[in-house]
């Protein structure tokens, strides 16, 4: 379930790497590469919902 702060969608490596089935390796890996914009906040790695919607425009 993403997280939501002030009308901001957080997701999870976990939560991206389901909905684009793909291994959290995988995301990590598009994160480090600068293929998909992520930020650690608290020591995790959260991708905002407008990013991850770039990115999957990118895909198709």
């Amino acid at each position: 379930m993403p997280t939501i702060i002030e009308d901001v969608t957080l997701y999870s490596v976990p939560e991206v790497s389901e909905m684009l089935n793909v291994t959290t390796v995988s995301i990590r890996n598009y994160i480090k590469k600068g293929y998909l914009n992520g930020q650690k906040v608290m020591g995790r790695w959260v991708v905002l919902e407008e990013e991850l919607e770039d990115f999957m425009n990118k895909l198709s």
